[in-house]
């Protein structure tokens, strides 16, 4: 896979891509008794109230800045780890999706950070990075269909768009239960360094090993050019 971050997102924070590639996954394991408290940590943390500071965290603040640098309504278009906490808290509970989506869920909860989530094997061409710069169409997981505007944040392959604005991604490149090579993309924004999200790349590569002891993970840094 060829991957490539367009220059143009320089403009918007963005100067690197954090990338992690978990090869030989099983998507049907089921979650070891150690994540699973885990997970009810997370939740009550979020439940309790003592994630509430992550709407005011520089963190997310850098991602409202890269949406309304892309001209886009915040209101519209949140930034993902409070919308995921205000999922959490209207249903009473933490979303469980697989094993997969729960773990790096798990690490946006504590990281602050939006990552994206994708099998690789349905990824085809190049994987680029950029401000579209052009008319496009998205497809969201629940498959709904939006307009993607030439100033919008986006990364696609040589056939669709995968993510967009960092808050959502496409249902046709999501995990599923015949995943055997899974993505992990954290593009960050100008509040994020590398190391930080090379930890939190650590973290999930980690979990991941407690369900599948024989899957192989790397990371790469894919700098802005």
């Amino acid at each position: 896979m060829h991957i490539h971050v367009d220059s143009s997102l320089t403009a918007h924070g963005i100067h690197a891509v954090v990338i992690g590639i978990a090869h030989h996954i099983n998507p049907l394991v089921p979650m070891p008794e150690i994540l699973e408290n885990k997970i009810a940590a997370l939740e009550k943390s979020v439940l309790s109230g003592e994630k509430d500071y992550i709407a005011n965290d520089p963190i997310t603040e850098g991602y409202r800045n890269l949406i309304l640098s892309c001209q886009r309504s915040i209101k519209k278009n949140p930034p993902t780890v409070p919308e995921f906490i205000r999922s959490i808290k209207h249903r009473g509970a933490m979303p469980r999706i697989s094993t997969i989506v729960d773990i790096y869920n798990m690490e946006t909860l504590h990281s602050c950070l939006a990552i994206g989530g994708h099998d690789a094997d349905k990824i085809h061409g190049t994987l680029t990075f950029t401000i579209s710069q052009r008319e496009d169409t998205f497809t969201s997981i629940g498959g709904h269909t939006k307009r993607v505007a030439p100033s919008d944040y986006c990364y696609r392959d040589d056939n669709n768009v995968i993510a967009w604005l960092g808050t959502r991604d496409s249902s046709f490149y999501k995990i599923d239960d015949h995943t055997q090579n899974a993505i992990f993309v954290i593009a960050g924004n100008c509040h994020t360094d590398c190391d930080y999200r090379l930890k939190a790349l650590e973290r999930i590569r980690d979990d991941l090993s407690l369900c599948m002891p024989k899957m192989e993970f790397e990371t790469m840094i894919v700098e802005a050019q």
